[in-house]
């Protein structure tokens, strides 16, 4: 299975966490997921400490992240918010070591199937494309403060928050795309409230920090489907 620092705060309807980044709001740090796991090789994408009672966060997204308000995003090209496809089998991730994730692009309203990761937990699994920012440095750790951090806020259709999630790692160059560079497997865990959310049309919120302070924001609408 795919090794991990797992980055996510559950608010609202869930109760579950793992390891990533500092809270803004009186909770314990967050702790990164999705690639920053697959380069660090240091948990599952879902064993980063889900529990039973309460929000939790997860590790170090960085001291220099303030969580504030999003000052450079309208003079910049949108992050891209997408699905992760394992581009060996062109089937969705799962947090497995043999997946290499991609940038998959999704029309609004399209279909987002939650999928059972390696140690059981229910997840959405995103990726994140955007263009002039700094990529960050895949020769150092990636929950090092070079590397650009990424933070998403899923909505239900009443605009209530489901999940947080927080996590720094290196992007990598879209040969599809010139200048463009994409993260794949962004693990959303929703263990506790996946049965409430089938058929629902959310919203993913992301915003994208580099070390130079460069913003990237954009924002994904699906329909949660299992």
């Amino acid at each position: 299975m795919k090794l991990f620092l797992a980055g996510l705060v559950t608010v609202g309807l869930l109760a579950c966490g793992g390891p990533d980044g500092e809270g803004d709001s009186g909770m314990a740090p967050p702790v990164d997921a999705g690639q920053d796991a697959h380069d660090a090789g240091q948990a599952d994408p879902d064993s980063g400490g889900i529990v039973d009672a309460g929000p939790v966060v997860m590790t170090d997204a960085g001291p220099d992240v303030d969580g504030g308000p999003l000052r450079g995003c309208a003079d910049g090209p949108p992050l891209e918010l997408g699905r992760c496809r394992d581009s060996l089998t062109s089937f969705d991730c799962m947090g497995m070591d043999t997946e290499v994730g991609d940038f998959t692009a999704m029309l609004e309203d399209e279909e987002l199937r939650m999928v059972i990761g390696p140690q059981g937990s229910t997840m959405f699994v995103l990726s994140a494309r955007s263009s002039g920012f700094d990529p960050g440095d895949p020769d150092v750790s990636p929950v090092s403060t070079v590397n650009p951090t990424i933070e998403l806020t899923l909505l239900d259709e009443a605009g209530e928050v489901v999940t947080l999630y927080r996590g720094r790692g290196v992007f990598t160059a879209d040969p599809a795309v010139p200048g463009a560079f994409f993260r794949s497997e962004l693990f959303i865990v929703v263990d506790e409230s996946a049965s409430l959310l089938v058929g629902q049309r959310l919203t993913a919120d992301g915003i994208l920090r580099d070390r130079t302070g460069v913003e990237r924001c954009g924002s994904l609408t699906f329909i949660a489907a299992r």
